[in-house]
């Protein structure tokens, strides 16, 4: 049976996974996906940048308004506008600056989960974390090569091509769910004066700050003890695990 739709029916949302990077929140998206493709609308306002990444899914970009410098693999940099279609195969190295204003539709295959769940501080943004949950949290060991896992990019250096899970490790042991597992101690003597520089400047390294990405009004000791003790909960991963229970995720 066939549907009808619009894209105004579907909420518009930034791309959570570039949350906190610097030159993306002028990028708006909208989601359609079905059971094997997923439709995106695009729309960018001042300009953005997609850094260099990769995925199992092709990707095909129709754009119909502005300009755009995109890199497929190791080609050289080539600027598209309205009217070219930029097709990128299955795992190669791609992205893209969008230059300006832009409005852009976008074909990818089968759809991307990290669209759709986004969990801070699991690994793949918590796609493995709700597979599990979706299959009752049983315990499971599996060799990674040639798994939907194992495919997946490795999320250490995401980013800049650090290769797949499979090429990283052999094999995935899953024993249970985190949601139980308590809530670590703060450590206030960790963070003085040179632990606290040290770790904006790390943050500067990829792009942003501490006070940004922590989300804190001044860059000391007080500010950081302030924000950690806001953020404790019972368990170590309460605050994310609660959404994904409810059939929810985090955006």
């Amino acid at each position: 049976m066939g549907t009808h739709h619009r894209f105004e029916e579907f909420p518009q949302k930034t791309v959570s996974y570039l949350a906190g990077r610097p030159n993306s929140e002028g990028i708006k998206i909208r989601i359609l996906s079905t059971e094997r493709m997923m439709l995106t609308e695009i729309r960018v306002q001042g300009g953005g940048r997609i850094p260099r990444h990769y995925h199992e899914a092709e990707q095909i970009i129709l754009m119909q308004r502005g300009e755009a410098r995109v890199t497929t693999g190791k080609e050289p940099p080539r600027l598209i506008k309205a009217g070219d279609i930029w097709v990128v195969p299955s795992n190669t190295m791609h992205g893209v600056e969008y230059l300006g204003d832009v409005e852009a539709i976008e074909i990818v295959s089968p759809p991307r989960m990290d669209n759709f769940i986004d969990i801070p501080e699991r690994i793949r943004h918590g796609i493995f974390d709700y597979a599990f949950y979706k299959s009752g949290d049983r315990p499971v060991a599996f060799e990674l090569e040639n798994s939907p896992f194992g495919k997946e990019p490795f999320d250490g250096l995401y980013y800049d091509g650090s290769g797949s899970f499979q090429d990283n490790y052999d094999g995935y042991i899953f024993l249970g769910s985190l949601d139980q597992e308590p809530d670590g101690e703060m450590l206030p003597e960790m963070y003085n004066d040179k632990f606290i520089l040290e770790m904006d400047r790390r943050y500067r390294l990829i792009g942003t700050t501490l006070t940004v990405a922590w989300g804190l009004k001044d860059r000391n000791k007080n500010a950081v003890m302030e924000k950690l003790s806001e953020d404790r909960h019972k368990t170590r991963w309460g605050y994310y695990l609660k959404p994904l229970q409810e059939g929810k995720t985090v955006q």
